[in-house]
């Protein structure tokens, strides 16, 4: 009987969803509390840095130094894997903010190249790596998505569960 395990099941995650959506303290949503703890820096950044080689193409090569997230402190709503109905989960998030900057550097390496001849043409340096910024970072983004879930109910029938169908023996089979 799989209706105790279901049950167990849907509390614990009516539960995450609860702390994660929910206010825990002055600092807003409980994803926000765990992002701030375990990701995000005293100025609310996740900085992924890249050790990148880089490419190049026409004679210009392009190389990423570091990703970072911007907003991810944000959240004034994190409503996700709610069941709409039998088969789906509708998803809903809300940010003041949310954006993404790319630091990259920029150097010419053919100076025969089409593309070096143009910026050449506008003063890069064949010599000098030039650092280069693009930000993106938009305000008040709402995310609605659904989740359609799907089965293969013969292929679910072939696997063995074991004991994890003995409800009694549980915990020890979680732990």
């Amino acid at each position: 009987d799989l209706s105790s395990v279901a049950g167990w099941a849907d509390m614990a995650l009516e539960e995450v969803r609860s702390y994660l959506g929910g206010i825990t303290d002055s600092r807003g949503l409980g994803i926000t509390r765990i992002l701030q703890s375990l990701a995000l820096d005293d100025h609310g950044l996740l900085t992924i840095p890249f050790e990148d080689e880089g490419f190049e193409a026409g004679g210009v090569k392009l190389s990423l130094y570091d990703v970072t997230m911007v907003g991810l402190d944000s959240f004034t709503l994190f409503d996700v894997l709610k069941a709409s109905d039998a088969t789906r989960f509708s998803n809903s998030v809300r940010l003041e903010r949310l954006g993404v900057t790319l630091k990259m550097g920029l150097s010419l390496e053919d100076e025969s190249g089409e593309h070096a001849q143009v910026l050449m043409g506008r003063g890069l340096n064949s010599n000098k790596m030039e650092n280069v910024t693009v930000s993106l970072i938009l305000k008040d983004v709402e995310l609605d998505v659904s989740l359609l879930m799907a089965m293969d109910q013969d292929l679910m029938g072939e696997l063995r569960l074991g004991s994890i169908l003995n409800t009694n023996h549980i915990l020890s089979c979680l732990l």
